[in-house]
């Protein structure tokens, strides 16, 4: 599948960003794609929805923060030989049929280092997107403003059934929810002429799937 870009620029004279920063999804799974405690799918993303909303919105890179990433890590190393299955293997069957492709899942997902404190790993000059149900607590612990993180952020309701998680995401394919301006990235360092805009400016763009 093709991915192409649609730029726009937030305001007249405002150079469009190329090539776009890469979009990027950070995601808890217990109470947010699955039901407490690592139970089913969650309804709404259940059957392989939750990932096909991904394709749908273009994301470069998914990152997984949950605390599954521990428990698969422990496993990997202290499970029987018989029983014992790498950590990409683990995260996939604990996310319970909210992903549909292990081999697209094992290419395109990646394990955070520290779940305890993930979102002091988020790289905050990409286009990041956050959705847990403990996110707010994660992103305090970081020493994110929550002014920084609002329209990136869904703390979803845990003993939902996952309507908050694919309504958000849906925004996001369609390019409704993407911050104004990127007025909190301005103040980034600035890269290569080659890397944003031509003042190093940030200007916001959506992504659409051919």
């Amino acid at each position: 599948m093709r991915v192409s870009y649609q730029l726009r620029t937030a305001a007249a004279g405002v150079p469009a960003v190329w090539p776009p920063r890469p979009r990027v999804l950070y995601f808890d799974i217990d109470g947010t794609l699955v039901r407490p405690t690592f139970g089913r799918a969650k309804h709404a993303l259940a059957g392989g929805r939750f990932e096909r909303i991904l394709h749908r919105a273009g994301f470069d890179r998914v990152v997984c923060v949950s605390d599954a990433v521990t428990i698969a890590r422990l496993l990997a190393e202290v499970a029987p030989r018989r029983l014992r299955a790498d950590v990409p293997s683990t995260l996939f069957r604990f996310c319970a049929g909210v992903f549909d492709d292990r081999a697209w899942f094992r290419e395109h997902v990646r394990a955070i280092q520290d779940p305890i404190e993930r979102a002091s790993e988020f790289d905050l000059r990409e286009d990041w997107y956050y959705v847990d149900d403990h996110a707010w607590r994660y992103l305090a612990r970081a020493g994110i403003p929550p002014d920084d993180a609002a329209e990136r952020v869904l703390q979803c309701d845990p003993h939902g059934e996952g309507e908050d998680v694919a309504a958000w995401l849906t925004g996001l394919a369609a390019g409704r929810l993407l911050p104004e301006e990127r007025r909190d990235m301005r103040a980034a360092p600035r890269y290569g002429l080659g890397d944003y805009g031509l003042d190093g400016s940030l200007a916001p763009y959506s992504w659409r799937r051919e």
